[in-house]
Order: structure tokens, then sequence, then C-alpha cells
């Protein structure tokens, strides 16, 4: 069968590149051509570049998702921005960075961080996932504090390729 159902793919965008005018405007003008791929893709807005006009960005970010697209911000805790950014940008998601949840089931400060990040996103109405998910104690934690999503070796390791699923 050819017709194969695929899964979500996750494009992170820079902050200067969701920053920038001409290269939002080109990117919503591509996804005008594919109106069927907000079913498959989601942005991820990395930490890579400081965001400097944040009511510039989320109006781009609006944008995106005022066509379907979910829009989260990446490797949330790790930049010193994080939460300037949660409070300046509507998104739907944040995926905490994994160097919280490392160590999430022996050390008690990452897991009250950990903890009082998914409360607060929740309590804002903004899904939680966890990055770098290796062992099933961190997935049994994670899953008892309520964080909505998890991504790591425990499900699966990257892929070279794009995998089609079942």
């Amino acid at each position: 069968n050819r017709h194969k159902k695929i899964g979500k793919f996750a494009v992170n965008l820079s902050g200067q590149s969701i920053e920038n005018e001409r290269f939002v405007k080109k990117l919503l003008n591509t996804l005008d051509e594919y109106p069927k791929a907000a079913a498959h893709l989601m942005f991820e807005i990395t930490e890579s570049s400081e965001i400097k006009d944040l009511k510039k960005v989320d109006a781009h970010i609006q944008m995106l998702r005022s066509k379907s697209y979910a829009v989260c911000l990446d490797d949330f805790g790790a930049g010193s921005a994080s939460f300037q950014y949660l409070h300046g940008l509507n998104v739907d998601g944040v995926k905490i960075d994994g160097s919280y949840i490392r160590q999430v089931t022996q050390n008690v400060r990452d897991a009250t961080m950990v903890k009082s990040m998914t409360q607060l996103c929740h309590e804002m109405g903004i899904y939680v996932v966890a990055e770098m998910i290796e062992t099933l104690e961190q997935r049994d934690f994670l899953n008892s504090i309520g964080v909505d999503k998890g991504q790591g070796w425990l499900f699966g390791k990257a892929q070279p390729e794009a995998i089609l699923l079942e």
C-alpha cells in the first residue's frame, strides 16, 4: 500500500529565523502551497539565537497557529530567556530540556524544577514534552507529575531516514 500514514515532523526554527519578516513570509507562502502539511508538521523555536522583538515573533507564531500548525519552545529551561519567552510568546507546547530529565529520579532539585515547569505550563494551557527519556523510572516519574509527552531512547533511537508508521 503506497498511502501509508506518516506521523508528525518537527521543524526547528531559530529565534533569528522566526524574527525575520522575509523568512516568515516565504515560509507561509510555501506552506500555503501544501494545505495538508499542517497535519504532519509542527514548529519548534530554539534558543540558538536571542529573540529581541517578542511582540513581532509572537505575531509570526500566531500566523502559523492560525493555519493549524502547532508551535512549541524547544529546550525549555536551557537558555537564559526561557521564562521570558514563555511569558511573551503564545505557544502550544514546551519541550523541557533533557538536562533536567537526565537526573530527574535521583536529584530532588531537578524533579522539583520539572514538576514546577509542568504545573506552570499546564496552568497556562500549554502542553509539556520531556526530552531525553532513557529509563522506565524517568518515564514513570514524568507520567506521575503529568508530563504530556516524551521522547528519547527509551522509545526509539534517532533514525537516519523518516520511517513510515503503520
